[in-house]
């Protein structure tokens, strides 16, 4: 039976708006889908800069702690240092009882031993306070040289004295004097080095804007 021309037409139309709105859908689902595989991984991307930025953070507050501890390992030496040449250097003695318990006081410090602390400041310090502590180092050798070759002199003439040996088999008091001038200059030359290596590493330590900020 013959179609109407009309009915025809009414059904290609429909037809053609099926095939265009399939069509549409067709581009519309693709669409979704590649802008979900867009986001997906957009979203991975910045899930894994962000881990990677919680780690390089986590490692910058490690890296800080560890140099900060390895800073109050030295400063700790230092001052221990500091105080015991001074006490070795004094020209005057407290009673025996006295002695002892400074002897006691310094005894009780027991710190990291000085290898471990110089290789913690390898590790961490700086260029500025590296070579200040370098020198602090060697200062600290001859003061020590210094002041051991004072006490030997010293120490000499006391057994001579004690023992009632002739003068003459010890040091002229002129030499052991000069030796413990010279111990003296030494040790100041310590306490500058020293006291450069202490500014340094407060400045340095100071600089961060976390430990300002906890300092204020």
């Amino acid at each position: 039976m013959p179609m109407d021309p009309a009915v025809t037409a009414a059904w290609i139309a429909a037809g053609t708006s099926i095939v265009s709105f399939a069509g549409t859908v067709a581009v519309a689902i693709v669409g979704f889908r590649a802008a979900e595989k867009v986001g997906a991984a957009a979203n991975a991307t910045a899930a894994t800069n962000t881990k990677h930025f919680v780690n390089a953070t986590r490692d910058d507050h490690l890296w800080e702690k560890q140099g900060a501890r390895a800073y109050e390992e030295v400063l700790a030496h230092i001052h221990f240092r500091s105080l015991r040449l001074e006490a070795n250097l004094r020209s005057y003695r407290f009673d025996e009882q006295s002695e002892k318990n400074m002897e006691k006081f310094f005894e009780s410090y027991q710190p990291e031993s000085w290898f471990h602390v110089q290789a913690r400041a390898v590790a961490y310090a700086s260029a500025d306070v590296m070579e200040a502590f370098e020198l602090a180092t060697r200062a600290d050798i001859e003061a020590k040289s210094k002041f051991n070759s004072w006490t030997s002199m010293a120490d000499h003439n006391r057994g001579i004295a004690l023992a009632g040996a002739a003068h003459s088999e010890g040091f002229s008091g002129e030499d052991v004097i000069k030796a413990r001038s010279e111990a003296v200059a030494a040790a100041e030359a310590l306490q500058k080095c020293d006291g450069r290596v202490m500014d340094l590493i407060r400045a340095e330590l100071h600089s961060n804007p976390r430990i300002a900020a906890a300092t204020k």
